[in-house]
């Protein structure tokens, strides 16, 4: 509980204090893809900001079972996200940070995958050659969360307009909600990443 408080007494420092800034970042990711719009105040070096995550679907191109978020309904594109910075030096032209996220979306799942065939059912087999046919398996909606833990860098375009780059991993925990369970996910699952964005300062 007191750390709670202590949160939350820290983020109203931040927020009545810092400078605001608004930030369009874009995320390639394990499970997901996503684009990020976030508004934020950064106090000294210390920054925080809470947005939007907007799904970006995306079809598996690996020869083994890959599963992604890929929503079909428009709420399904839609999620929360907040980020915390902290920026080791704030006088350097190039800054270094270290980055924590959470990002919650509510979508279907898409999992690709190949499942190589016996030759018997192969009309004219060649010896040389594995075969394979494609699969797609589309779930009902899950909760989607990822937690993440990255370094990044942000430089200064112009006075208010800034480019930053980061990239990491982390945990996404998958919790099934409703339709026929086609993927089982239990626990969490590593997820990779690798993000940059552009921001302005007000």
């Amino acid at each position: 509980m007191k750390f709670v408080l202590v949160f939350i007494l820290f983020c109203n420092c931040i927020i009545l204090q810092g400078q605001v800034f608004t930030e369009v970042d874009y995320i390639g990711s394990t499970y997901s893809n996503n684009i990020g719009i976030t508004v934020g105040k950064q106090y000294n070096a210390h920054e925080i900001s809470f947005g939007l995550r907007i799904n970006d679907p995306k079809s598996s191109t690996e020869p083994l079972e890959n599963i992604n978020v890929h929503p079909t309904k428009f709420d399904e594109y839609f999620g929360l996200k907040i980020n915390y910075r902290y920026y080791f030096s704030t006088n350097l032209k190039i800054e270094p940070y270290l980055m924590l996220s959470g990002e919650y979306s509510h979508s279907p799942l898409r999992a690709d995958y190949l499942s190589e065939l016996s030759r018997d059912k192969i009309i004219e087999p060649n010896d040389n050659y594995s075969y394979y046919i494609g699969f797609v398996h589309l779930t009902g909606a899950y909760h989607v969360l990822d937690t993440r833990i990255a370094l990044g860098f942000k430089t200064d375009i112009t006075d208010n307009l800034f480019f930053t780059i980061y990239g990491g991993s982390g945990l996404t925990w998958m919790k099934y909600d409703e339709g026929n369970i086609i993927i089982n996910m239990p626990g969490p699952a590593v997820n990779n990443f690798f993000g940059m964005g552009l921001g302005y300062r007000f």
